[in-house]
């Protein structure tokens, strides 16, 4: 999958089944500007519609850019959202098992009919 036919990029998946949750949980190795810059249009709606949000990263390397944190902060926080960025020592292989294994057994990996799953 992927390639260059749009309906087939992975952003169609994560934008559809964005849109229709009602908690969302967002798991990934590190933060990119022009990552958080195209799912932050569905990431508002969610947020307007009342879903709740939570991201988790890391920073291994140093690859997590510090514009895609305070970008997240600046579009979405407000009085009723908080961001918070904290620094855990646990390690990160450990707490996304945890949350797949959660997520898995509660079905919510991708939206059901998206073309994508999760091996659980």
């Amino acid at each position: 999958m992927g390639g260059d036919i749009p309906a087939n990029h992975l952003l169609t998946y994560l934008e559809k089944s964005i849109k229709s949750a009602d908690s969302i949980d967002i798991i990934v190795s590190f933060l990119m500007e022009s990552g958080v810059r195209l799912l932050l249009p569905a990431l508002k709606n969610a947020l307007d519609r009342g879903a709740a949000i939570r991201l988790l990263t890391g920073n291994y390397l140093g690859i997590t850019q510090p514009s895609a944190l305070t970008l997240l902060k600046y579009e979405l926080e407000t009085e009723s959202v908080s961001i918070s960025i904290k620094k855990r020592t646990v390690p990160f292989t450990q707490i996304w098992r945890g949350l797949l294994r959660s997520a898995c057994s509660q079905g919510k990996i991708f939206a059901e009919g998206s073309g994508y799953q999760a091996d659980c």
